[in-house]
C-alpha cells in the first residue's frame, strides 16, 4: 500500500470523486467499495451516510424482526431493546445532514409526496426521541431541515430528538396551529447543548405565529450569521433592533406582511449591523421596506434584494439608499415588483432619471435589477452616465415584463445607444433595457457603431417588438453581440424571439469565419 493512502483527507478526497457521469454521487460503486475494501471501507460508508432524506434507512438497520412497513409506513412491531440499536448507533454516528423537506439535499432516492422511501409512524418517532442514550441520537450532526409537511402534524414535537451539539444549520418548517412551542423547546435544547449554530431558516406557514417569541430566543444565538425568517404576520422594529445587536449576523432575509408600529409617532433607533453584506425584504409594499431602510445604517452591505406585490412610490425608495447603506461596499441592487400583471396595480408611477443617477453614487455595483409597475424615464444619456459610474457592471437589468409596453411612454433608449453603452468597456453579460424601437427593417445594413462588436455579452432582453423578419434580425445581432446567446422581447401575440435566439449560433459561427477572412487579408499572404 502506497504511503499516500494512510493519511485520511487523501482517502475522502479519492471517495469523494466517485461521481457518476451526471456529476453525482455514485451510490452503487460507494457501496461496493465499503463492502469489498478494507482501506476505504470507512471512507466509503461516511460518503454514503453523510446526507440523509429521512430516516428510514437508519432504521431499517435495526434488526428486521423489530420493524415492519405497511403501505409505505414504518412501525415498530415491539418494544426497542438495549441489542437493537448497536447497528443503528453504528451509522447514526456517520450522518451529518438530515433533512425532511421535498427539496432536501439528498443523496438517497427521493420520494415527492413523502421526501423519503418511508414514513416513520408516530410510535417510531417517540421510540427514537426515548433512546436513553448518554449522546445525541445523532451525535455528529451538523445540518436538520424539519418540516411539519413531511414528518406529520403530530410528530413535529420530537425536532429536539435530532438536535446534538455539533448542529450548525437549522431550517425549521411548519404550517401548524400553535408552532411557537415546538420552536421554542428546539432553540432552548440548543441552547443547553452550547450548538454553534450560525445559519437558521424559519418558515411560518399560519398566521397564529408571533414574532415576539423571536425576541425571546435569538438574544442567546449571537454567533448567527445566516437568518432567514418567513412568516405572513407583521414584525416589529424590536425585532429588526435585536438583529442589528448580533455581531456576527452577515445574511438576513425577512419575509412578512408589514411593520405593527410604522405609524408611531416616535422615530424607531437607528439600527447599524456591524457585518451585515446581504439584506432580503419581502412584503406588500414598497413603503414597508422604505421604512424599515429609513432605520439601518450599513457600512459593509453588499447586498439588497427587495421583493415586493407593489412598488409606486419605487423612484422614493431609491433616492434615499444612498443616505443609509455604504457608496463604496453596494455590489448588488434588486427591486423587483412579483404582481405587476395585476390589474389594479397598475400606476402612474415614474422612476425619473435623477432617480436613477442618484443610484451613480455606488461606485462599485455589479448588479443592478429596478422591474417594477413604474414608468422609467429613461434616454441614451442617463443610460451612458450610468454606466460611465459602474465600471465593474456585469448585470443590468430593466425590463419588468416582455408582456407590458407600458414603459414606452417615457422611454426613448435607441439601439445606438445601447452600443454606446457597452463601448464604455463594461463586464457586462446580461442587459435588459426598455427600448422603444428595438431592431426595424434595413439594421442589419446599417451596422450603428461603425462595425463594433461587443463579445462578452450572453443575454439580451428587449423591451419592446421585433418588426424586422426574424433572419435578419439575428444576422444583426450577431454581427454586433457575437457571443449572444439568449435573447428576448416583447411578444404578447406572436414570439419571433424564439426563432431568433435558434438562428444566433449559426449566425454567430458566420461572423467568426467573416472576420478571420478579413484579418487575413488585412495581414497580407504571409511569406513564401
Amino acid at each position: 500500500m502506497h504511503r499516500c493512502l494512510i493519511v485520511p483527507e487523501i482517502l475522502y478526497l479519492i471517495v469523494d470523486a466517485i461521481k457518476t457521469p451526471s456529476d453525482e454521487l455514485d451510490l452503487d460503486t460507494l457501496a461496493k467499495l465499503a463492502r469489498s475494501c478494507r482501506l476505504f471501507h470507512d471512507a466509503a460508508l461516511d460518503s454514503l451516510w453523510h446526507t440523509q432524506c429521512g430516516l428510514s434507512n437508519l432504521v431499517k438497520c435495526m434488526p428486521s424482526e423489530l420493524w415492519f412497513e405497511p403501505k409505505g409506513e414504518l412501525s415498530f412491531t415491539r418494544t426497542i431493546l438495549p441489542t437493537d440499536w448497536s447497528r443503528f448507533e453504528y451509522y447514526a454516528s456517520r450522518i451529518r445532514v438530515l433533512t425532511f423537506t421535498r427539496w432536501g439535499r439528498c443523496r438517497v432516492p427521493f420520494s415527492p409526496t413523502t421526501g423519503s422511501k418511508s414514513k416513520l409512524s408516530a410510535d417510531v418517532y417517540a421510540s427514537l426521541s426515548s433512546h436513553g442514550f448518554p449522546h445525541p441520537l445523532l451525535p455528529n450532526l451538523s445540518d436538520l431541515d424539519w418540516s411539519e409537511e413531511i414528518v406529520g402534524q403530530e410528530n413535529f414535537r420530537f425536532c429536539s430528538t435530532f438536535l446534538g451539539p455539533k448542529l450548525k444549520f437549522l431550517s425549521f418548517v411548519t404550517n401548524g396551529p400553535d408552532p411557537d412551542s415546538v420552536f421554542v423547546s428546539a432553540l432552548s435544547h440548543l441552547q443547553q447543548l452550547s450548538s454553534p449554530l450560525h445559519t437558521l431558516h424559519l418558515y411560518f406557514r399560519q398566521p397564529s405565529h408571533s414574532f415576539s417569541i423571536l425576541l425571546a430566543v435569538l438574544r442567546d444565538f449571537r454567533a448567527l450569521h445566516t437568518l432567514s425568517y418567513k412568516s405572513s404576520t407583521s414584525i416589529s422594529f424590536d425585532l429588526i433592533s435585536l438583529l442589528s445587536s448580533m455581531p456576527q449576523l452577515q445574511d438576513l432575509q425577512l419575509q412578512f406582511d408589514g411593520i405593527v408600529d410604522s405609524a408611531s409617532a416616535d422615530p424607531p433607533p437607528i439600527c447599524m449591523f456591524p457585518a451585515l453584506k446581504k439584506l432580503s425584504l419581502r412584503t406588500r409594499t414598497i413603503s414597508t421596506c422604505a421604512a424599515i431602510v429609513a432605520a439601518l445604517q450599513l457600512d459593509a452591505i453588499e447586498g439588497l434584494n427587495v421583493q415586493v406585490s407593489r412598488a409606486p412610490s419605487a423612484c422614493g425608495f431609491l433616492q434615499m439608499l444612498s443616505n443609509h447603506f455604504s457608496q463604496h461596499s453596494l455590489r448588488q441592487l434588486i427591486v423587483y415588483s412579483l404582481c405587476p400583471e395585476l390589474e389594479e396595480e397598475i400606476t402612474d408611477g415614474v422612476i425619473t432619471s435623477d432617480c436613477l443617477q442618484s443610484l451613480c453614487a455606488f461606485r462599485n455595483l455589479e448588479y443592478l435589477t429596478i422591474a417594477t409597475e413604474c414608468h422609467l424615464d429613461l434616454n441614451d444619456t442617463t443610460l451612458l452616465d450610468m454606466a460611465s459610474a459602474w465600471p465593474r457592471l456585469m448585470e443590468l437589468d430593466l425590463v419588468l415584463s416582455t408582456d407590458d409596453t407600458r414603459w414606452e411612454q417615457l422611454a426613448f433608449v435607441s439601439l445606438d445607444g445601447v452600443i454606446e453603452l457597452v463601448k464604455q468597456g463594461l463586464l457586462l453579460d446580461s442587459l435588459g433595457v426598455p427600448m422603444r424601437m428595438p431592431i426595424v427593417d434595413g439594421f442589419s445594413e446599417l451596422r450603428p457603431g461603425g462595425g463594433y462588436t461587443y463579445s462578452q455579452l450572453a443575454t439580451l432582453t428587449f423591451g419592446g417588438r421585433c418588426v424586422a423578419p426574424p433572419v435578419q434580425a439575428a444576422a444583426f445581432l450577431s454581427d454586433v453581440f457575437p457571443n449572444l446567446r439568449h435573447v428576448s422581447g416583447y411578444h404578447r401575440f406572436s414570439n419571433p424571439w424564439h426563432t431568433i435566439q435558434d438562428l444566433l449560433p449559426s449566425f454567430s459561427s458566420i461572423r467568426m469565419q467573416e472576420r478571420r477572412s478579413f484579418a487575413l487579408l488585412l495581414d497580407g499572404p504571409g511569406p513564401a
